[in-house]
């Protein structure tokens, strides 16, 4: 790597903002009238997530199916281990296969199954996908807020941890960029290391590699398995060479944008907040379906809050004003009828 070469990478462009505001004001208002009788996330999460492994029955009692409109992606019951729980329950035991970073609140990881699955093959840039979640326990006092989904009504600590996620997403492309050793990037990085015989010099793409290419098989032929092909479509997630050589291209490319992004509710198989980062060439109409810029859906959550407190401020003045006319009517009805 060429020590002028840039350790930021440009937004991609073409969000679509209108397109992301409608989807968020019709959930705002399914959220707030059918889930939760009026709780923030923080405390409709604390009090229905739980770690056990089995069928999410408060999913239907709550309604969160009138956000999470996709049954066949987002289900409560359980099938093998696995149900629309099962990012969460994985984030509470604290392992993670392949960590990329961690600072003891949020984690950013490969994930498992088919990273960049909806990237362009011929890009070859699906090694770039991570995501980040937080992995903190959920019950602990000071544990801080935790969110179904960003594009849902937050509260201004929720919306602030939220973004506080963003950048530390955007932290892990620079450290990637820059190549940073391992020691800067968390003791989730760090364990992992060590159970791969790495010390802590070691740079971030080299161990990226040999986490992804050391992968027990058990975990690779299980479910969701794991299969990274490179821009032929051929599987090279066991071959530690192919995989470190497609790192250091990928992450040496000048000619990508950064794609920092949720699902939409109407998307999402998890319900456990989280981030998808990728590398992209441009974005795709199917990019844009399935992803929402993180930026934008905080930038849209600030102005739907606006417009709200300007309703409800326009509401009591219009309350306050038809009373003021009442009084006067009842006033000069008693002068008259003196």
């Amino acid at each position: 790597m060429g020590a002028s070469q840039s350790t930021t990478v440009a937004p991609v462009q073409g969000v679509n903002k209108e397109v992301i505001r409608m989807a968020m004001r019709d959930v705002f208002d399914k959220f707030n009238s059918d889930c939760g009788s009026g709780l923030s996330q923080t405390d409709l999460f604390k009090k229905i997530m739980t770690t056990k492994q089995e069928e999410f029955k408060a999913f239907d009692a709550n309604n969160l199916g009138s956000v999470f409109t996709d049954r066949g992606k987002c289900f409560p019951d359980l099938k093998g281990s696995y149900n629309n729980c099962f990012l969460f329950r994985d984030s509470q035991t604290g392992v993670f296969h392949i960590p990329l970073r961690s600072n003891g609140k949020f984690v950013s990881m490969t994930p498992l199954g088919f990273p960049g699955r909806d990237l362009p093959q011929e890009w070859g840039l699906n090694v770039s996908h991570f995501m980040t979640v937080k992995y903190s326990d959920f019950q602990a006092d000071g544990s801080g807020t935790w969110l179904f989904n960003a594009m849902l009504p937050t509260t201004d600590e929720e919306i602030a941890e939220f973004k506080e996620k963003v950048e530390f997403s955007e932290s892990v492309v620079a450290s990637l960029k820059e190549n940073t050793p391992i020691k800067e990037s968390g003791d989730k990085v760090l364990d992992a290391a060590r159970r791969l015989g790495l010390d802590e010099n070691t740079l971030m793409r080299d161990y990226m590699a040999k986490a992804i290419a050391g992968l027990p098989a058990d975990i690779k032929a299980g479910r969701p398995g794991f299969t990274l092909p490179d821009a032929d479509g051929n599987d090279i997630s066991g071959d530690v060479d192919s995989v470190k050589s497609l790192i250091y291209e990928v992450f040496s490319d000048d000619n990508v944008f950064l794609l920092n992004a949720i699902q939409p509710t109407h998307k999402n198989s998890q319900i456990l907040s989280h981030l998808h980062t990728m590398l992209v060439r441009s974005l795709t109409p199917e990019l844009a379906e399935a992803y929402f810029d993180a930026r934008t859906v905080i930038e849209i959550r600030n102005e739907l809050f606006e417009e709200r407190r300007q309703a409800s401020s326009q509401a009591v003045l219009d309350q306050s004003e038809e009373e003021d006319d009442t009084l006067t009517r009842q006033s000069t009805v008693a002068s008259s009828s003196r």
